[in-house]
């Protein structure tokens, strides 16, 4: 018999018709043969079984994170009029990276903006970049590149609000990893994330094509009282995880 295990489905989003086909054709294969299925959320279990048509038995693990929990020194405090935006995943189509940017540029409040990880498409890259010169953001939006995790933490630490508003998430460890530093986050409406981040509470939740939407819910994160409000509701939240 056959365990599989689970993260989400891919179909190569952006890399051409058949591409996608010969993908989702492969996947599917592969899915079929599969006896039990470990999913680390429900929208990839229902991706499985619009898939497969196999509803067969499954074990759907708890909110996690592969790291201790923090202690609550280590949360984040007020940012004291300093909106720092941080980002961490691969710079690529599917997190959604210029979209997350456009947003940002259009807001009034002075901000940084950090994003950690490295890139896959050198063109999507240079978009990113071209798009960042012709604004005038150089100053403003900082590629760090992939770091080590006791550096990782202190942009955690250092930043106000975690931006991640991908196309696809299969469940986005990254989300869980800012909630246990209390950092508000701002998720997109697809995937998976949902079911981390409840808009309002923890967060906020929106279309990742709507740059707008975005930005709107970066501002609504400048408020104090609401700041705080949302980062003590992460932190606690935070609790319910399964770690390592």
């Amino acid at each position: 018999r056959i365990i599989g295990v689970l993260h989400h489905y891919c179909h190569l989003l952006n890399n051409g018709i058949i591409n996608k086909h010969v993908h989702l054709l492969v996947e599917r294969f592969v899915s079929k043969r599969i006896d039990y299925l470990i999913v680390n959320s429900q929208f990839s279990r229902c991706n499985f079984l619009k898939i497969t048509k196999s509803n067969i038995p499954y074990t759907l693990l708890t909110p996690f994170s592969r790291e201790l929990k923090v202690s609550t020194a280590q949360k984040v405090t007020n940012y004291n009029n300093e909106l720092k935006l941080l980002q961490i995943g691969t710079i690529d189509h599917r997190k959604n990276v210029l979209n997350a940017i456009i947003a940002a540029s259009m807001i009034k409040t002075p901000f940084t903006f950090d994003f950690i990880g490295h890139y896959y498409s050198a063109s999507y890259f240079q978009q990113i970049n071209e798009y960042v010169k012709n604004k005038f953001l150089n100053d403003k939006v900082f590629f760090r590149g992939v770091v080590n995790r006791n550096i990782l933490e202190k942009f955690f630490l250092n930043s106000t609000v975690f931006v991640l508003v991908s196309r696809l998430e299969g469940y986005g460890m990254v989300y869980a990893e800012a909630m246990q530093y209390g950092l508000p986050i701002i998720g997109s409406i697809t995937g998976a994330v949902p079911e981390l981040v409840i808009d309002g509470e923890n967060g906020y939740l929106c279309d990742p094509e709507n740059p707008e939407q975005i930005a709107d819910a970066i501002v609504k994160l400048t408020d104090k009282d609401n700041w705080e409000r949302i980062s003590n509701n992460n932190f606690k939240k935070s609790a319910e995880l399964m770690d390592k």
